[in-house]
């Protein structure tokens, strides 16, 4: 692929003269929406040029996307890996792995405070409500992360807290294609309502169906945005 096709990929995204995580989440986001496609070589001089920062904080995120396998070494430098069906497939079986044992303890622990995942619902609500679809996706991502809060359970949110970031892209990937919020708030409805009542088996049920939903809908919608040679 010609250089000038992809630094014209990145035209739309304003020149940022702050480092690390900004550079990180604003080519990880390119590449999961499909704006940097798979093979594009990436340059660390043009990236610096383009984000107007040294290249330190351009190596550090080309560091940081490798180890969250959306680059990969191509030559002597880098190029776009971007994510293929297998990739999705794991991604949301390492979720559902970790996220039914933390639903499963929050179910287990006596008078668990839930207060935190209902205020993140309460957003979403209002996302939705407002048409916000950033907002809900916020809120979605948040509601998910308080219940490893309320768990206890330091390691897995460590490795939630690696994820997250693709998650977060993936959310408004998903969120930007769905025609209807309804139907997830109802599922994050009902997820509460059954942590809530301490059902084990129903909450564990209602993650699993949430979870493969979710990945069905991001299989369609990267299919779209990414094309054939991302799967």
């Amino acid at each position: 692929m010609p250089e000038h096709n992809w630094m014209h990929s990145l035209d739309s995204l304003e020149p940022i003269p702050v480092l690390g995580e900004h550079v990180v989440a604003r080519l990880r986001r390119a590449i999961i929406a499909g704006d940097l496609p798979v093979g594009t070589h990436l340059v660390e001089a043009k990236l610096s040029a383009r984000f107007n920062v040294s290249r330190g904080p351009i190596r550090d995120a080309l560091r940081r996307l490798q180890t969250e396998g959306l680059v990969e070494p191509r030559g002597r430098g880098l190029a776009v890996r971007g994510l293929t069906l297998d990739d999705l497939e794991e991604l949301y079986l390492v979720r559902e792995l970790i996220e039914s044992t933390v639903m499963r303890r929050c179910c287990e622990i006596d008078n668990a405070d839930l207060t935190v995942v209902k205020v993140q619902l309460d957003r979403m609500r209002a996302g939705y409500e407002s048409g916000d679809r950033e907002q809900f996706a916020r809120a979605d991502l948040e509601f998910h992360t308080a219940f490893y809060e309320v768990a206890g359970y330091r390691r897995l949110s460590s490795i939630w807290a690696q994820q997250r970031p693709t998650f977060a892209e993936v959310l408004a990937v998903t969120n930007a294609q769905d025609g209807d919020l309804a139907p997830t708030l109802r599922d994050h409805e009902l997820l509460l309502e059954a942590a809530s009542a301490r059902d084990i088996d129903r909450t564990l049920e209602l993650l699993h169906s949430h979870i493969r939903g979710s990945l069905g809908r991001m299989r369609a919608a990267y299919a779209d945005i990414a094309g054939p040679s991302a799967v």
